[in-house]
C-alpha cells in the first residue's frame, strides 16, 4: 500500500509537471463554455493535485490499518458467492 501512495504520488507529480508545461508553453489557451471564457491550466492542475493527494491518502490510510494487524477483507458489505452457496 505504501508502495503504491508513492506510484501515485510519483504519476501524479509527473503529470502535474506535464500541466504545468503546457500552462507555460500555451498560456493563451482558455476554457469555454456557453460562450464566456476562464482559465484552463489553473484549475485543470488544482484539481489533479487534490486527486492525486486524495488517492495517495487513501492508500497510507489502507497502509496504516493493516499494520495495526486490521483485516481489511473482514467485515465487507457484500455477501460473497462462497456465503451464498454454504450459508453457516
Amino acid at each position: 500500500m505504501k508502495a503504491a501512495a508513492a506510484i501515485t504520488v510519483l504519476l501524479g507529480g509527473g503529470l502535474i509537471a506535464w500541466l504545468v508545461d503546457k500552462a507555460i508553453r500555451y498560456p493563451e489557451i482558455k476554457a469555454e463554455q456557453a460562450g464566456s471564457q476562464g482559465p484552463l491550466w489553473e484549475p485543470m492542475i488544482a484539481f489533479v493535485a487534490v486527486c492525486v493527494a486524495g488517492a495517495a491518502y487513501l492508500f497510507l490510510h489502507a497502509a496504516r490499518r493493516l499494520d495495526r494487524g486490521e483485516d481489511l477483507f473482514a467485515a465487507r458489505h457484500r455477501r460473497s458467492r462462497r456465503s451464498l452457496q454454504h450459508p453457516e
